[in-house]
């Protein structure tokens, strides 16, 4: 799962995240196996983010969506009214989970480039820099 907080207000117009509801449930089969090319279609063929799903703006510092990481999501270009968009993005997976094969696409690589070439794939994800969430002892 993820999670997008951002660092200051974002208005509509300010770039904000587009999910397309239930897509995760659409694509989970091959989304790691497949590409463009072996679907047979195009980046271009993909609407644009922010032309399709919702968003939640205005969103205020401190607030936080959460989606599936295989979730359709983008958000639009900039508004040139607009003075940008800062946030900061957090990845989470369960105890346990194993290594896939690194896709292809570069807009990830810096969430993992730092340790994934100590891990192969199959291994269990445990590494020095994936720190470990623990639930609130009230919690369980």
């Amino acid at each position: 799962d993820l999670a997008w907080l951002p660092l200051h207000q974002v208005k509509e117009q300010d770039s904000p995240l587009y999910f397309q509801g239930a897509s995760h449930r659409d694509m989970a089969g091959y989304v790691h196996e497949a590409t463009f090319e072996s679907l047979g279609i195009s980046y271009d063929d993909v609407p644009p983010p922010g032309l399709f799903g919702e968003h939640h703006a205005p969103l205020e510092p401190g607030d936080v969506t959460w989606h599936h990481g295989w979730t359709m999501h983008g958000s639009p270009a900039i508004d040139a009214e607009s003075d940008g968009r800062v946030a900061f993005t957090a990845s989470y997976f369960g105890d346990g989970a194993l290594v896939s094969p690194v896709p292809g696409e570069l807009e990830d690589r810096p969430s993992y480039e730092d340790w994934i070439c100590d891990m192969k794939v199959g291994m269990e994800a445990d590494h020095p820099m994936l720190p470990i969430a623990h639930l609130a002892p009230d919690s369980y």
